[in-house]
């Protein structure tokens, strides 16, 4: 109601900034995932859920992460990851994933990050990284055996014997 005035629309954003950076930031000062905010809090549960509910469906869950632009500029200074602590996880609760980064990382010098990533984005792929992230997704598929339907039931099946109710 009284965003009208200039005063109370800089003191939200004051604010905003002040929960988000201060209060309850989502990344430490490093610009990694902070494991102990609300905001990591509740993408774990959502990817805990997600793949109990796959595989209640009878599917074998694979976690696909795309990597925003500020990943790929980070990957290219030689920086951690800021979602490194969500693959930790993955891997400690031994989660399939793939991370399309791993795709982008060998063509570094081959494209620029515009050439990768869509113009006045957060970091959506371009055609090219699409392509780059759809070969790198089918050679991990095919790597794992999981081209096959009767293998990839087998695979289904041992991850519910894996991860029982």
């Amino acid at each position: 109601r009284f965003d009208f005035s200039p005063s109370v629309r800089l003191g939200k954003l004051f604010w905003r900034e002040l929960d988000q950076s201060v209060l309850h930031p989502i990344f430490r000062p490093d610009g990694i995932y902070d494991i102990h905010s609300e905001a990591y809090t509740v993408t774990v549960k959502l990817f805990d859920a997600f793949y109990r509910k796959v595989l209640d469906n009878g599917a074998l869950p694979i976690i696909v992460l795309f990597p925003s632009r500020t990943d790929q500029q980070r990957s290219r200074e030689g920086k951690v990851r800021s979602y490194q602590p969500l693959i930790e996880y993955f891997r400690g609760k031994g989660y399939r994933f793939i991370d399309t980064l791993k795709a982008l990382e060998p063509h570094r010098s081959e494209y620029t990050l515009d050439q990768l990533s869509m113009l006045n984005s957060w970091g959506h792929f371009s055609q090219v990284a699409s392509g780059i992230a759809a070969r790198y997704m089918l050679e991990q598929l095919r790597q794992q055996d999981l081209m096959d339907a009767g293998r990839l039931n087998q695979a289904a099946q041992a991850e519910r014997a894996r991860l029982p109710r």
